[in-house]
Order: structure tokens, then C-alpha cells, then sequence
């Protein structure tokens, strides 16, 4: 692939668009969406409807769209299905990322492992219109179970630093999270996949405005899995730096955590 846009910089949005401008359902008229999307000034883009309501699940998509058309079993591949997709990358959504994995039948359940994922990019060719497909990445075995990728999920993006994260399962109870810095990618490149810690995302923080949370751009909030002598095992909400680094404890019980997280340890 060759370069994609002219002014990359100028074009990247902020994490608060990444949510398909129509969705909220398992599966979406694509023709309907289309003639809303053009009535936006973006009928252009790659559509992905959204399936979920909470801010921790602002990824999960199972279809795609384009121009009015379903094109997510081309999109997914041979036997796959879309697991999790972002279009924010772009003002006019011409390029997406999304997760797929293996279509699983005959009772199998993704807990045994030993099925097919695959991390996606989806982007419009400037000159014909013509939308592509890219494989960016697939499984990685590693001999430390945290950091063997048998699975993609997008759980978050830094708009800041332009760094996407995705989780992948790691032994039973948990998860591992990893990121890439997203431009080399736009630019024709794979992506360089850097072991984040254990856990799972719930908020990427971007500058809302308040103090705080500026003080705290690019940091994520990750809950990890401890195990207590009076209830065993509980998530615990962290807040880490750019590199991974744990910052603090956060108190999870203020319902504006993710918009002023309060640390209560160091």
C-alpha cells in the first residue's frame, strides 16, 4: 500500500467521534445508514454499526458497511467474523481498523483456543473509490502465555500519542493488552505490536476539559485481576502511563472515575 492521505495530522479525530454515527443494533440496514451518512457529508466512509452502549464497549461492531452495501464477510474473511472496528481515524472515515476471528461450529468454544484471528485494515482508495483489505497481523505464540496473541479486540486509542490498543485472552480468567502506534500503519507499514501489561481497558484518557483529566492525557485506565484473602479474586482499577508504568490506584466507586480518576494509593 502506498501513502494514504496527503495530511495525516490534520485529519486524525479525537477519541468521542470513534462511535458509528448510526447504530445501536446486532445488525443495521446498510442502505438506510448509507443515505444518513450521506445526508452527514459522509457517505464516503466505512460504516461500523455499533453494538454496545457502554464506554468500555465503544469498539465492539460485527458488520461493516459501505456505500449502502454489507461487505463484513469480505471485510472479515473466508469463515471469519468481525469482532470489534474503529473508523475515528479520519474526519471523512476512509480508513478502519477492525478484529475478526474464525467462525467457530461443531460445539468448539473459544476458550480451548486453536482457531483463526486476524487484525484488519479497511481503507478507500483515494483515486477509484475502491475499498481495500489489508492483514495486518495474526496469532503470535510466545513461551509466556501473557503475551501469546490468540485473539484481537480493539479496546482503545490514543488520540494524543496515536497509539490503538487491543486485548487478547491470556490463560482463563484474564487478559493481555498490547498497542501499536497507528501512522506507520496508515503509511503502508506493519504494525509494531508492544506488550502493554495484564488487564483489561476500560477508558484511554484524552483532554475532557477539566484539569485532571488533562493532567492525564494518554494515560489508560486498566482493571487487573488481585486476589484477596477475604473474597479471592477481584478486579482492581489502575491507572497507567503511556509505557505501561502503574501510576496509582483509582477509586472506582466515583461514578466520574473516567472523567477524574482519584488516585488512593501511589
Amino acid at each position: 500500500m502506498t501513502h494514504i492521505h496527503k495530511t495525516i495530522g490534520a485529519l486524525l479525530l479525537p477519541i468521542a467521534v470513534l462511535i458509528s454515527d448510526y447504530a445501536l443494533a446486532e445488525n443495521q440496514d446498510c442502505l438506510n445508514g448509507y443515505e444518513f451518512l450521506k445526508s452527514q457529508r459522509k457517505g464516503d466512509g466505512i460504516a461500523l454499526p455499533h453494538t454496545g452502549l457502554e464506554m468500555n464497549s465503544q469498539y465492539d461492531t460485527h458488520q461493516v458497511c459501505y456505500r449502502g452495501k454489507d461487505v463484513t464477510q469480505w471485510a472479515a474473511g473466508l469463515g471469519m467474523e468481525i469482532t470489534s472496528g474503529s473508523n475515528g481515524f479520519f474526519k471523512n472515515g476512509t480508513v478502519a481498523i477492525v478484529t475478526a476471528h474464525e467462525r467457530l461450529e461443531d460445539g468448539r468454544g473459544y476458550w480451548a483456543g486453536d482457531y483463526k484471528a486476524a487484525l484488519i485494515l479497511l481503507r478507500v482508495d483515494e483515486e477509484t473509490g475502491e475499498l481495500k483489505r489489508t492483514m495486518l497481523a495474526t496469532q503470535k505464540q510466545d513461551n509466556d502465555p501473557t503475551k501469546t496473541i490468540e485473539d484481537f479486540h480493539l479496546a482503545g486509542y490514543d488520540e494524543f500519542n496515536k497509539v490503538v490498543y487491543f486485548e487478547t485472552p491470556a490463560f482463563a480468567t484474564a487478559s493481555a493488552i498490547y498497542s501499536f502506534p497507528v501512522f506507520p500503519v496508515l503509511q503502508g507499514e506493519k504494525p509494531v505490536l508492544k506488550y502493554f501489561g495484564p488487564g483489561r481497558i476500560d477508558f484511554v484518557m484524552f483532554d475532557l476539559g477539566t484539569s485532571n483529566a488533562s493532567r492525564n492525557i494518554g494515560n489508560v485506565l486498566v482493571w487487573r485481576d488481585e486476589i484477596f484473602p477475604d473474597r479471592g479474586r477481584d478486579e482492581v482499577l489502575y491507572l497507567i502511563n503511556s509505557a505501561g508504568k502503574q501510576i496509582c490506584k483509582v477509586d472506582s466507586t466515583d461514578p466520574g472515575y473516567r472523567f477524574n480518576p482519584v488516585c488512593i494509593n501511589h
